[in-house]
């Protein structure tokens, strides 16, 4: 197990580092399949960059803190305070639920809950 927090503290940092491109490379599977609230499923480590890319594309003044965080053998569970501009949207700020599924040091599936 702790190996495995360790893992889970090492991904974390990257997110609340806003290093998001450098956490997929390292943490996420190939095959992950990712989620926000009850949307449809992100497939595929592809996808998933061109998400975040997009996300990060349009964010400025991004903030993150790991509030919470919970490690359970082979899942990991954290709670995230978000707080950035986006160009649509103006000034976000919400605290969401992320929770992952891991297997041999890789997320497999994640799920996020937050309300803008």
């Amino acid at each position: 197990m702790e190996n495995f927090e360790a893992t889970v503290a090492g991904f974390h940092r990257l997110i609340s580092e806003g290093k998001f491109l450098e956490a997929l490379d390292k943490y996420y599977d190939e095959n992950i399949s990712s989620s926000d609230n009850d949307g449809p499923a992100i497939k595929g480590l592809e996808a998933m960059r061109k998400a975040v890319s997009g996300f990060l594309g349009n964010t400025t003044d991004l903030k993150i803190a790991l509030k919470n965080s919970m490690v359970i053998k082979g899942y990991s569970v954290a709670e995230w305070h978000y707080q950035f501009m986006h160009p649509k949207m103006g000034k976000l700020n919400y605290q969401q639920i992320s929770v992952a599924h891991w297997k041999n040091g890789k997320i497999i599936k994640e799920q996020h809950l937050y309300s803008l």
